[in-house]
C-alpha cells in the first residue's frame, strides 16, 4: 500500500473511533437524563446506543479501516431502525430535531469517512430515508407513539440533547477533513522538496569536468586568503567582499565551498573563526583577555551570535569549553 494511502487511512480510522467516541458519550448523557426522567423508551435505547458505541471502540482499534468499511452498511441499518421512533415522535410534534440524529452528520460522516461510492449510496438511502419518513408520518396512528410522547418541558430537554449530539458529532467529521486536506499540503510540500534535491542532484551531476576542477582552484584560493591574509577577521566580511579579494563572483564562491566543504559560506567562515578562538584560549587569552576581546578578535560582533556558533560546532558554551580545558 503506498505511504500516502496508508497514512489517509490511519486518519480515517481514527476520525471513525473519535466518532464512534462521541456518539457512545452522547448516547449515555442522553441515558441518564431519560433515567432522571423515567422516560423508559429513551433509557432503554439510549442504553443500547452507549453500551454499543463504547463496546465497538474495541473493534474499531482491532481491525484495519478495509474491514470497518464492510461493516458500515450493517451499522447504518441498525442506527436506522433504532432512530426511526425517534423521527416519528419529533415530526408529530411539529419539530425537526429528531432529524439532527442523521443530518448533517451522517452524509458528512459517510461522504467523509467512505470517500467513494459506498459513501455516496448510504448518503442518498439516509437523505431519502428521512425524506420519506417526513412525508409518511402523517400516515402512522398516534396510539402506536403515545407511551414515548413527551410532555413539552421534557421534549425541550431532549431537544437539547439532539441538537448537541447532532453538532458534536458533525464535529468529528469536519475535523478529519482538516487533517486530511493538512496531510495533502504535507505530502506536496515533501513532494516538492524532494523534486528541489533532484533538480540539485542533476546539476551536481551535470557540472564538467573542467568546471570541478575550476572550482578546486578556486577553494584552494579561499583557504589561501583565509590561512595567510586571516580575512574572516574583518566582522563584516560577505560573499561579495570575498569575491572582489579574490576577483570572481559570489556563486562560484558559494560553488567551490560546497563542492569541496559540503557546507555555505557562513558556516565556513564561522568553522575558522572557531577554530582560531580555540587556538587563542589553548595559548591561554582566556586569562589574559576577556571572552568579548577574543570573539572580537575572530570576527565576531556579538556575544548571543558567538554563542550560538560556538555551541553549534562543539556542542557546548564557550565557558563550559574553557572550564574544560582548565581540567
Amino acid at each position: 500500500m503506498p505511504l500516502m494511502e496508508e497514512k489517509e487511512q490511519a486518519i480515517l480510522k481514527k476520525g471513525i473511533f473519535y466518532l464512534i467516541l462521541v456518539i457512545g458519550i452522547n448516547s449515555f448523557i442522553n441515558f441518564v437524563h431519560c433515567y432522571l426522567n423515567d422516560l423508559l423508551f429513551g433509557e432503554y435505547i439510549n442504553f443500547f446506543l452507549c453500551s454499543a458505541h463504547l463496546s465497538a471502540l474495541f473493534i474499531i482499534k482491532k481491525y484495519s479501516y478495509e474491514n470497518l468499511k464492510n461493516v458500515m452498511p450493517f451499522y447504518m441499518i441498525v442506527m436506522i431502525i433504532l432512530l426511526f421512533p425517534e423521527m416519528v415522535v419529533s415530526l408529530k410534534k411539529d419539530q425537526l430535531t429528531g432529524i439532527l440524529w442523521l443530518i448533517p452528520s451522517a452524509p458528512l460522516s459517510l461522504t467523509i469517512f467512505f470517500p467513494n461510492r459506498t459513501g455516496t449510496v448510504w448518503t442518498f438511502i439516509v437523505l431519502l430515508y428521512v425524506i420519506l419518513t417526513y412525508l409518511l408520518y402523517p400516515l402512522i396512528p398516534d396510539l402506536i407513539f403515545t407511551n414515548i410522547m413527551l410532555p413539552a418541558e421534557q421534549q425541550k430537554m431532549t431537544n437539547f440533547f439532539t441538537i448537541l449530539t447532532g453538532f458534536t458529532c458533525s464535529c468529528v467529521p469536519l475535523y478529519t477533513k482538516f487533517k486530511l486536506a493538512s496531510l495533502k499540503i504535507e505530502t506536496a510540500a515533501d513532494d516538492k522538496e524532494k523534486e528541489i534535491t533532484c533538480k540539485k542532484a542533476d546539476i551536481e551531476k551535470d557540472l564538467k569536468e573542467k568546471d570541478i576542477e575550476k572550482f578546486n582552484h578556486l577553494f584552494n584560493k579561499i583557504v589561501k586568503c583565509f590561512e595567510e591574509k586571516k580575512i574572516y577577521k574583518d566582522p563584516d566580511l560577505t560573499v561579495s567582499k570575498l569575491a572582489e579579494v579574490l576577483d570572481t563572483n559570489a556563486n562560484y564562491i558559494y560553488q567551490a565551498i560546497q563542492q569541496n566543504r559540503q557546507m555555505n559560506f557562513n558556516t565556513f567562515v564561522n568553522l575558522y573563526r572557531i577554530n582560531m578562538i580555540k587556538a587563542l584560549i589553548a595559548d591561554g587569552w582566556d586569562k589574559k583577555y576577556t571572552i568579548q576581546h577574543i570573539y572580537s578578535a575572530a570576527g565576531f560582533k556579538h556575544q548571543t551570535t558567538f554563542n550560538k556558533v560556538f555551541k553549534s560546532f562543539e556542542g557546548m558554551s564557550p565557558s563550559d569549553y574553557i572550564a574544560l580545558q582548565k581540567v
